[in-house]
């Protein structure tokens, strides 16, 4: 489960605090301990976890821990925890009270029923995981609990014959339904399905957009032992330098395997988690000098791609960070291309994606800034982060509707500087699906001459008379876009 922000400085201020979850095992044993209360009188053998949980209890932060634990810390207070959070799940109570909560709850929101039974092992080992749901998702998520014993005529209805089994809702009209207990198929329904019904965009007569979801840009191509090897190398320098606390401890050299094998493991990838001390060590290499940045920023790239650890950072800073990172384009641009590639893959997760929408005026200023780099493959990167956000816009284009515009004066701010085709082809793209039958936007985008910049780009390219294929999708998107403007003046 990903840690709050303020729990996480909490612990990672405390150094005594630190020196301890940074032991290799320590963690792990302290998590366990915590999700089974029947462990807990044995964890006073062992000298590291006892000194722990004294620290953690004196320090007030007993009832949080207790609460990503699984409630089971003995004798912490863990109350306080459990009422503090924001998402509640529902218990119905009988056929009726679910029909008329189905007739009322929000035709725009999903609804997850979780038929259990009290005495069922595997609905007791995947509830933690339905209450992190219900959390993450709780804008456009509802969930319901359903006692198959208590109201046995509703789940007769509904044609349950097993435990634990989930059926999806929306409209009052059931849309699916699985049995068992999956945590990575239900964490996915619930992904895929979690979002309000878009409304479908017309059949579109151009070729080359509007672009859709299935079109967005990740980068998640990865060589594991580079990263690895440049980051041992560069702590060993550091060392070699008394670089101070910037290299890497005996202690630590393991969390770092550590993180790479969880990684590399897709047999237990989507069900694998982090543990604190391994998101702290991340943290000490993000404080590295620029110079030695560039693994620990592609180890970041491929991390968030994890399903627990995109949780994580969907609660931290590191898209201000990685941002910060994209203004060094000329002076150190593998950093520069390495945090614009976390950017899009910030995407391929729902609630990163959520975040750089949120924050998308930043986004699309640093983006805007890095355009101007001599470096193709920086540019492209920042064009692929405005066709991801173009998607994004127009997937709810009246939510969007000044972003919308914000993006089309940076698309029509770079295509005039331009002259690399891929980086033009992504950018005209992203303009053919911001503008595609959006009168407003196209009558915008048209006062502010975008007519002149795409006929330009179409001509230069045309007197190449090159036979690249890239060339001919720039001339071929550009042409388009002029009859997409004219279509939707008229």
């Amino acid at each position: 489960m990903s840690i709050p922000p303020a729990l996480y400085d909490a612990i990672t201020s405390n150094p005594e605090i630190m020196a301890i979850v940074q032991k290799p095992g320590v963690m792990e044993k302290f998590q366990r301990f915590m999700a089974d209360p029947s462990l807990m009188q044995n964890s006073m053998n062992d000298p590291d976890i006892s000194r722990l949980m004294q620290l953690v209890q004196s320090s007030g932060l007993g009832s949080q821990l207790a609460q990503m634990g699984g409630g089971g810390m003995g004798g912490f207070n863990n109350s306080a925890a459990e009422s503090s959070s924001p998402a509640s799940i529902t218990e119905i109570s009988s056929e009726n009270h679910f029909n008329k909560l189905l007739e009322e709850t929000d035709s725009s929101k999903l609804v997850v029923v979780d038929f259990y039974a009290t005495w069922c092992g595997p609905c007791k080992r995947l509830a933690p995981v339905v209450k992190d749901l219900a959390q993450m998702y709780r804008k456009n998520v509802v969930f319901w609990k359903v006692d198959v014993d208590a109201t046995a005529p509703l789940s007769v209805n509904k044609g349950v014959k097993s435990m634990p089994t989930f059926h999806f809702y929306r409209n009052g009209k059931k849309l699916h339904e699985v049995s068992g207990p999956n945590e990575k198929q239900l964490e996915q329904l619930v992904s895929r399905m979690s979002d309000p019904p878009k409304i479908e965009l017309q059949a579109s007569p151009y070729h080359h957009f509007p672009a859709r979801d299935n079109e967005l840009v990740f980068f998640k191509k990865v060589k594991f032992d580079p990263i690895l090897s440049n980051i041992k190398k560069f702590s060993s320098e550091f060392d070699e330098q008394k670089g101070g606390n910037l290299s890497l401890s005996s202690e630590e050299l393991p969390v770092l395997d550590s993180i790479l094998s969880t990684l590399k493991n897709s047999m237990n990838y989507h069900s694998s988690k982090f543990a604190l001390n391994e998101y702290a060590l991340i943290d000490k290499l993000l404080t590295w000098p620029s110079a030695q940045l560039p693994p620990v920023l592609n180890l970041i790239r491929v991390l968030i791609l994890h399903p627990e650890a995109s949780k994580h950072y969907s609660q931290t800073d590191l898209l201000a960070k990685v941002l910060d990172r994209c203004s060094e384009y000329e002076t150190n641009p593998h950093n520069a291309l390495a945090s614009l590639r976390i950017v899009l893959n910030m995407f391929s997760r729902h609630l990163l994606a959520n975040l750089v929408l949120e924050n998308h005026e930043v986004v699309i200023g640093a983006v805007t800034t890095a355009f101007t780099s001599s470096n193709k493959n920086i540019r492209v990167a920042c064009a692929s982060v405005i066709l991801n956000l173009s998607i994004k816009f127009v997937a709810d284009s009246t939510k969007y509707a000044a972003e919308k515009i914000l993006a089309v004066s940076c698309i029509l701010e770079a295509l005039s500087k331009e002259q690399e085709p891929s980086v033009c082809y992504r950018l005209l793209v992203a303009l053919g699906t911001l503008i595609f039958r959006d009168e407003d936007c196209t009558e915008i985008s048209v006062s502010l001459d975008s007519l002149t910049v795409v006929e330009g780009i179409v001509q230069r390219f045309t007197e190449l008379q090159s036979s690249d294929a890239m060339i001919k999708n720039v001339i071929d998107s550009g042409r388009e876009l002029c009859q997409a403007s004219a279509d939707v003046s008229s």
